[in-house]
């Protein structure tokens, strides 16, 4: 079996793909990409059984296969070469033949009946929980969400974004236990609610390929689709129910304080060297007009302070924060030129939201103080 094909295009096609294929595992048959020809259709496929890649490029075959060729090898070739031409033959015993005007490699493939059934997505017309949604709208979302995914294992549900279809729109959810993020789309809205965790790592692979294309974004039984043009990634979804998230944000945060996102961002950055141990304290001393900002590491005697502009409504407080969580916020928040703290009591959680919001979108944050007596 022979067929063509330029080695520019067979590049960014593995290298959609090659994401989900795993670099260590026990199954080694995953380490391999799954080749199918037909109809001059190319689909290359990866997966580690919990996500799956597939995308797809018109080729010049005289017939059609399916063979399963060691990925990492295949995509050092192939991106190492020059924008050529390719003549590739599959023998009987599924080697692979690569020709190239000035040189030719072999690279020994499987059997395709070796691979494991990997998830397919089953095909809805009237899908009731699907929604099209511009690749840099969604990219530009996950960025604002995924980070905030929890680490820990105990509670599986907090291993992903919660994707909650309402009348109100289309919600993306995400908490660690320390800080949650909740972003709402109002113009995704659904008669039917619905909610389906989506876990971080097929997010963290899909925002690898997110382009400026529209993505329809399809939910069935236990998987999720995302569908671009000449690519598919299924994921298998988090089963565990995620924990009522609207419990657990404050009605009777009435202190408000609204400053600049870069400038408090620049001072944290500088702070943070001056802090140590886990919680990583930097407190903050609010009046109506100005703020002091200072982190001490009483182990070495190192500390730091800064004065920053700012518009504060009540009696004067101090509160504390973890420097490194406000940071990692402070950061996927700088699009947004001035934040508003929504505060009650320094030991209880803090609101944050953009002061200028977008048509359509709604941010906020929640983000935990920390005792300043610890």
């Amino acid at each position: 079996m022979k067929f063509k094909v330029n080695s520019t295009e067979f590049e960014k096609v593995l290298s959609k793909v090659i994401p989900a294929v795993p670099t260590r595992t026990p199954m080694s048959v995953l380490e391999n990409l799954a080749i199918e020809i037909k109809d001059s259709l190319m689909t290359i496929s990866g997966s580690d059984l919990e996500i799956v890649l597939r995308a797809s490029l018109q080729v010049e075959a005289d017939s059609d296969i399916s063979i399963l060729t060691p990925a990492k090898l295949l995509y050092d070739v192939i991106k190492n070469l020059q924008d050529t031409a390719l003549d590739i033959t599959i023998s009987d015993g599924f080697k692979l033949q690569i020709k190239t005007r000035n040189g030719e490699y072999s690279v020994a493939g499987l059997d395709h009946a070796q691979y494991p059934q990997i998830p397919d997505f089953p095909k809805e017309e009237n899908n009731p929980f699907s929604i099209a949604i511009k690749g840099t709208e969604l990219k530009n979302i996950l960025e604002k969400t995924v980070y905030i995914i929890s680490k820990e294992e105990v509670r599986a549900a907090l291993r992903g974004v919660l994707f909650d279809f309402s009348q109100d729109g289309m919600r993306f959810v995400a908490t660690d236990g320390h800080r949650l993020v909740n972003y709402l789309k109002r113009d995704l809205a659904f008669e039917d609610a619905a909610q389906y965790v989506v876990p971080e790592k097929a997010l963290i692979i899909l925002t690898k390929v997110l382009e400026d294309h529209e993505v329809k974004i399809s939910f069935s039984g236990s998987f999720v689709s995302f569908v671009l043009p000449g690519i598919e990634l299924i994921g298998r979804l988090i089963t565990q129910k995620y924990p009522d998230y609207a419990g657990v944000i404050p009605l009777s945060n009435e202190m408000s304080l609204q400053l600049n996102t870069r400038e408090l961002l620049n001072t944290v950055k500088r702070l943070l060297p001056f802090t140590s141990g886990n919680l990583r304290k930097i407190k903050l001393f609010l009046e109506s007009d100005s703020m002091q900002v200072t982190a001490e590491d009483m182990d070495i005697g190192n500390s730091a302070k800064e004065m920053l502009p700012c518009s504060y409504s009540n009696d004067p407080m101090e509160i504390g924060f973890n420097a490194t969580l406000l940071n990692d916020l402070l950061i996927h928040s700088v699009e947004y030129n001035e934040l508003l703290f929504k505060i009650n009591t320094p030991n209880k959680a803090v609101i944050i939201e953009p002061v200028d919001r977008k048509e359509n979108q709604e941010l906020m944050l929640l983000l935990m103080p920390i005792r300043l007596n610890n």
